[in-house]
Order: structure tokens, then sequence, then C-alpha cells
């Protein structure tokens, strides 16, 4: 492999990826439209998320460790959103400033490494959010496996510490190009970044993934075997289980659909250095991670009745979207009414004590959510 010197118009460019200056032949129109869709998906994204996030806020009842997941997945792809507008979206509309000023805003704001600082915390927090999962239905007596407030905060915090050290290269090599007034990303050896490249693919796609397909695939299995509801397990609980598992699932595989393809061409790119291709290609991709970033806010809406109701109160203050009887923001005391009237009405009797285990098994996790 030539080095950078010799290679004349090839350069590092993007995250970590080698690629050609594309010939400059009627682009313009091309370029427009690719910066008014993406512009589109980032409001899109934006307004989605930070929607996501106020019906979390604003209704005690969706306050459960589960959900705040959601909202630090949220925050990240607003993150994503954010950090992807300066390059991809404004570039070219405005005179990037030159010397050491040039520099510290491309290493931080004008490039879109932040992009990627949220990429590896949506892909942690999913990981967590398929443990939940696995740990709520598989053993769902099992206090120590349970998602405390504590370690909802231990885990993710660990998850933006390791998304920040995860990416520490690339603020490292991220440096301005002061002749063309672009960021590029300048590594000190072609192998190096082709390490990084695929540690990302292993490390960020293929690794969090494997986890996830494990621990969904033991809680589709739980389910299936669970054929009659147990004393302290309604069937109620069981619905209940399914729908937030089912939306989980949903939003990971949409994630994998999403990341994965980007993360394979970037190892892809080293060996076919077909400029015009690997452009188009790369154009398609980067739509893909947009688009996984306005998805989850839908998927909420489509697979939860509180999360719709309260997005529509949010949006629409002044009338009334009750679907049901019971309102979302019932206190405690009418939650455990409305469940035990569930259950004589529908089932057998429970004693008091598997009423306690069952409001214990449901309680903030699952049930009140949907």
């Amino acid at each position: 492999m030539k080095s950078e010197q010799e290679l004349g118009d090839w350069y590092f460019d993007g995250r970590f990826k080698l690629k050609q200056q594309p010939e400059r032949r009627n682009m313009q129109t091309e370029n427009f439209i690719t910066k008014v869709v993406h512009s589109s998906l980032v409001l899109t994204a934006l307004l989605g998320n930070l929607l996501v996030c106020l019906t979390i806020l604003k209704n005690t009842i969706l306050r459960t460790p589960v959900n705040y997941l959601l909202m630090n997945l949220a925050i990240s792809d607003m993150i994503i959103v954010i950090a992807f507008t300066p390059r991809h979206i404004l570039e070219g509309l405005y005179h990037h400033p030159r010397g050491l000023q040039g520099t510290i805003l491309c290493k931080t704001i004008t490039s879109d490494t932040f992009t990627w600082v949220g990429a590896v915390s949506s892909a942690t927090t999913l990981v967590v959010l398929a443990y939940e999962r696995y740990a709520a239905i598989t053993f769902p007596l099992e206090t120590r496996s349970k998602l405390s407030r504590r370690k909802l905060k231990i885990l993710v915090g660990l998850g933006w510490f390791l998304s920040a050290i995860f990416n520490i290269p690339l603020f490292y090599v991220r440096s301005l190009n002061q002749q063309r007034g672009i960021c590029e990303s300048h590594w000190p050896n072609v192998t190096f970044a082709k390490s990084y490249n695929i540690a990302w693919l292993i490390l960020i796609g293929i690794a969090p993934f494997c986890f996830m397909a494990f621990f969904y695939g033991k809680v589709i299995l739980h389910l299936r075997r669970e054929i009659l509801p147990r004393q302290h397990r309604s069937l109620a609980t069981r619905k209940s289980r399914q729908k937030v598992t089912k939306m989980l699932l949903t939003i990971t595989i949409i994630y994998g659909i999403c990341w994965i393809p980007n993360l394979i061409l970037y190892v892809v790119w080293y060996y076919v250095l077909e400029a015009e291709i690997m452009y188009t290609i790369n154009k398609v991709l980067l739509f893909l991670i947009l688009l996984n970033s306005c998805t989850n806010p839908f998927v909420y809406a489509a697979q939860s009745r509180i999360f719709r109701r309260s997005m529509k109160n949010i949006i629409c203050p002044g009338k009334n979207w009750s679907e049901n009887r019971m309102n979302i923001s019932l206190p405690l005391t009418r939650s455990l009414k409305t469940l035990e009237n569930v259950q004589l009405k529908g089932f057998a009797p429970l004693d008091s004590h598997a009423k306690k285990l069952e409001f214990q098994n449901l309680g903030w996790h699952s049930w009140r959510n949907f």
C-alpha cells in the first residue's frame, strides 16, 4: 500500500476509510437532494426522540428502568444525528476556521466523531435491554437479576465511558486540511486503520448482535414453553411481557439492518477501491444510519398504547386521547386495584401472597408500561 504522500488524489476521509475524491460532474443536484433528505431525517429523529424523552419524564408511570434505557437510547440517537449534521449537511455552507481553533473544532464539532460515540452507546444500551428482558422473563423472582436504579446508573455511565474510550483513536486522528478547509482522518499507517476498522465490526457490530440474539432467543424459547399461566403469573402479565419483548426485538433488528452493513463497508473499502461505487453505497448506508435514529419513536408508539397516548397528549395537550378507562397517571393504589379486578374477572382468585408475588413480578417493569 502506498503512503499518503504517494497516493496523489487519494486521502483518508470520513471515519477511517481510504477514499478517492469523486469526479465533480453535475453533482450539485445530487448533493442538494441528498442534503434535503438527510435534513428531513435529522429533523424527524430530533423531534421524535425528544418526544420520547419528554414522554418518559412527564409520566411517573413510565419512569421504569426499561424506559430509562429507552430514553438513553433516544439521547444516543439525538447525538448521532446532531454530530452528523455539520459534516454531511452543512459542509460547504460555512467557512471552516484555520489554525489551532480550526483543528479543535474539527476534532469535536465539524467532524462526525460524536456520531460514532452515540453508535457505541446505542449498541451497549441494546445489549443491556436484551439482558433485562432475559432476566425478567427467565428469572422473574430472582431479585439479584433485576435492574435496580443503582445498577441502571452504573450500566448507563459505563456505557458512555466505553463509548468515549473506544473512540479516542478517532479524536486523535481527526485533523483539519488547511488547504481544503475540511476535516480528514490521518492515520499513522493503513494497517492501524484497518485494524481499528475490523475492531469496530467485531466489537460494536457482530459481538453485541450475537449477545442480543442469544438473550432474545432464550426469551422466545421460554415464552413458547410457558403454556398456562402459573399461580403467580397471569395471562395479562405474559401478554405484557411478550409485547415489551416484541418491541425491543424490533428495534434491535432495525439497528442490525441499519448499522452492520455500514461497518462491513468500512472493512471492504480497503480492498475494493472503486471510488464511484463505494461512494454511492456509502451514501445509501448513511441514509440507513439516519433512518435507524428516526424509527424507534414510531416503534414505541405502534407497540405501546401508553406511549402512544402520552405522545399525543404532549403534542396536543387540549385533547382527550384516552383509549380505555385507565388513566395513565393513576396512582399506585388504583393500579393495584385494576390489576386485582383483571385477575378476579378473568382468572381464578389469587391469595394475598400470590398477588404480592405477581405485582412484584409485574411491578415497575412490564405490566405498567403496556
